[in-house]
């Protein structure tokens, strides 16, 4: 069973998995918006051991997705149960948005 399939199957989602179905301003379906983009570039970036690192998310979502929002997007991910924090970090490459000083938060996304 795929991640969408298994999103679909929880009680209260919309349709596509995205969201509570009783609370349309948080569905995206309708016009696949920021989370959607957010979630395929997620499953695009996972690594084989199952990890997904900031830094190789950050330039799928480069001009798609305001840089102000992808932290919510990666807080509402995991109120969804989509990824978890794994307490690892790794020095960020983000020169563009001025974190390279910072460390990242490595995720383990969620095994269908």
């Amino acid at each position: 069973m795929s991640l969408d399939q298994w999103a679909t199957t929880q009680p209260g989602r919309c349709a596509q998995g995205f969201a509570a179905a009783h609370h349309p301003t948080f569905c995206n379906c309708a016009d696949m918006g920021e989370y959607a983009v957010f979630v395929t570039a997620l499953r695009s970036a996972v690594r084989n051991d199952g990890t997904v690192h900031q830094c190789d998310v950050r330039p799928l979502l480069r001009g798609r997705i305001k840089p102000k929002h992808v932290g919510t997007l990666y807080r509402r991910a995991k109120a969804d149960g989509l990824v978890r924090d794994t307490g690892e970090r790794e020095p960020s490459n983000d020169v563009a948005g001025r974190n390279a000083d910072k460390l990242d938060r490595i995720y383990a996304l969620r095994a269908a």
